[in-house]
């Protein structure tokens, strides 16, 4: 299998970065790195996902959209808005695992929201949790008990949520001193290599802003099962004591 990671390679010609506005914010990507750096407010702008340059073909503009394929890395690239969402869509031509987007490694960010077990709040420059959380790697569908990592800023936060969670897992690192996190999907041929999809954010003043929005997207996709509904599916899922008391 072929191991590709987002970070390594040249490019022959410069194309100029593609800005798409969305409600409160904007995304300015950078077609041969998929970078994406993020305009909050008037704020600064945040790095979102960074990556090294690749030579790109067929790139496509349009207000809401862009899409460009990378023959390299046998990758194609589209970014659509999805009300106050950059929705990021790859397809492969081949057998691969592809590594993106690479995040934790802007200043302005404080502190990763990982929702494993009952959640964890990490501050990035944290020398204990660099060494507790380097070189691990947490499933989208199991292992994170919702399928998103988030960012506390100084302004709110920033939230990644992968829409495509089977063979997609988020793998944490220390880098430069801090804490890094980058998304890994396999693209496999005997699953037709499905697309790898992932949404990302800006989000509210509170580190739990990126919980109760994700709730906000299943429930506006029509996608969120309530406890109640899970248990008279699976009986042998079980409430708290105290949950009809709330």
């Amino acid at each position: 299998m072929l191991v590709l990671l987002i970070g390594i390679g040249t490019s022959a010609a410069a194309e100029k970065p593609i800005e798409i506005g969305l409600p409160g914010w904007s995304a300015i990507i950078e077609p041969e790195t998929l970078s994406v750096r993020a305009r909050i407010n008037g704020q600064p702008e945040l790095l979102a996902a960074a990556g090294a340059p690749h030579a790109v073909e067929s790139v496509t503009r349009a207000e809401q959209s862009a899409s460009w394929t990378i023959p390299a890395l046998g990758i194609a690239a589209k970014f659509t808005v999805h009300e106050n969402r950059l929705h990021a869509r790859f397809e492969s031509s081949r057998d691969q695992t592809f590594e993106w987007p690479r995040t934790g490694e802007d200043r302005n960010l404080l502190a990763l929201i990982l929702p494993e077990g009952e959640g964890l709040y990490v501050p990035l420059a944290d020398a204990a949790w660099r060494g507790r959380l380097s070189g691990q790697c947490f499933t989208a569908y199991g292992r994170l008990s919702m399928s998103f990592w988030s960012y506390w800023t100084q302004s709110g936060t920033f939230t990644y949520q992968v829409i495509s969670d089977i063979r997609t897992e988020l793998c944490t690192s220390a880098r430069y001193g801090r804490i890094a996190a980058t998304g890994r999907h396999e693209f496999l041929d005997r699953d037709q290599r499905p697309a790898y999809e992932l949404e990302m954010w800006a989000g509210g003043p509170s580190p739990i802003a990126s919980a109760i929005e994700y709730r906000e997207g299943l429930v506006g996709a029509g996608q969120f099962v309530p406890l109640t509904e899970k248990i008279r599916t699976n009986p042998e899922v079980s409430l708290p004591l105290d949950y009809g008391r709330r």
